[in-house]
């Protein structure tokens, strides 16, 4: 009874941690229709964007020239609003408009080669040897 008590509560504490941490720490989940981002507060465009192109990469197996396409924007407003961002992720290639990205308003689109350039890079670490 306590082993099968003990597999409740592990499979209830990892059900949260399915979801993917990009290195920005926001958490990103779901399939190439819908991917979907869940920034900290003050997030920038680009960082969503990133965090979206980051999973695409490593998870859904995106090729540099697909491209990311906001589908359901950033809620506007002061508040506890829904503040999750969900891209489509699809094949082909499309010009990028700019350094600016915006998840304000659906039909944003841009390649997942470019969003890769406007993220931060990753932080080195020290040798602890």
């Amino acid at each position: 009874m306590k082993k099968i008590l003990l597999t409740a509560a592990a499979l209830l504490v990892a059900s949260p941690a399915a979801a993917f941490m990009a290195s920005n720490g926001y958490r990103v989940s779901g399939t190439a229709e819908a991917i979907r981002v869940a920034p900290l507060p003050g997030a920038g465009g680009s960082q969503v964007f990133c965090a979206a192109a980051e999973y695409a990469r490593t998870h859904l197996g995106a090729a540099t020239a697909d491209k990311l396409t906001v589908i359901t924007p950033r809620s506007k407003g002061l508040g506890r609003g829904n503040r999750t961002v969900v891209f489509r992720l699809s094949s082909g290639t499309q010009s990028d408009h700019g350094f600016l990205l915006s998840v304000s308003k659906a039909g944003e689109t841009s390649s997942v080669a470019h969003v890769m350039q406007l993220c931060d890079p990753p932080r080195a670490t020290a040798d602890t040897d």
